[in-house]
């Protein structure tokens, strides 16, 4: 006997937020527990996952989405032991990487954005390093104040992770 599945409803806004939130948070932590002790992530999904649901679902971009993913980056960083000033300014550079790349992409159409045309695979590089890029500059100046390292070599690491993480 076949039954008739119910019609699709869409979640709720609140919901679905509350569920971009925890994504965020639950990618963060990945990428916590994947770094050595006080040093940065080489593997850091967050914010490409956040950038790819952005691009996916592009009715998600509103700002409760934007606030829901800050608010799980930063409690991820919070409850594993970070410093609020540092978890602060870590995942502001984190959002503002997430941020650019969406602004790069936000305006392609779809056959682009599935990779169905020949240039569909230039737009995701240039997103990606547009991402990395602003991504390393918000973060490096964090290096002499929490790291104790020179900010030029936290700006060469974040773009170099940041852009492997996006690509992978």
């Amino acid at each position: 006997m076949l039954r008739t599945l119910a019609p699709y409803r869409p979640l709720a806004p609140p919901l679905v937020w509350s569920g971009l939130g925890m994504l965020v948070f639950a990618a963060c932590l990945v990428g916590i527990f994947a770094r050595p002790i006080g040093f940065l992530s080489a593997f850091w999904p967050a914010n490409a996952l956040l950038l790819g649901l952005l691009v996916r679902y592009p009715t998600l971009a509103r700002p409760p989405a934007w606030i829901a993913a800050g608010l799980g980056y930063v409690a991820a960083d919070l409850i594993t032991g970070s410093q609020w000033g540092m978890a602060l300014w870590l995942n502001a550079a984190n959002l503002l990487s997430a941020t650019a790349g969406w602004l790069v992409l936000r305006r392609l159409d779809e056959n682009t954005l599935r990779l169905r045309r020949t240039v569909s695979a230039l737009y995701l590089l240039l997103a990606a390093l547009a991402a990395s890029t602003v991504g390393a500059l918000a973060g490096c100046g964090a290096a002499p104040v929490y790291f104790n390292a020179p900010w030029y070599d936290l700006l060469s690491l974040w773009f170099s992770t940041e852009l492997m993480n996006y690509m992978l």
